[in-house]
């Protein structure tokens, strides 16, 4: 992991354009490959 990320990560993020998030999403996500996590208090 690199510390510098947590700082440099928003920029990245937002540097996308919103035609470029939707081909990512296309081409990673899919609803039948997922995982989802439930946290429960103790």
């Amino acid at each position: 992991a690199n510390s510098g990320l947590a700082v440099t990560y928003p920029q990245k993020i937002t540097a996308f354009q919103p035609k470029e998030l939707l081909n990512l999403a296309e081409k990673y996500l899919s609803p039948n490959r997922y995982a989802a996590t439930v946290l429960i208090p103790s």
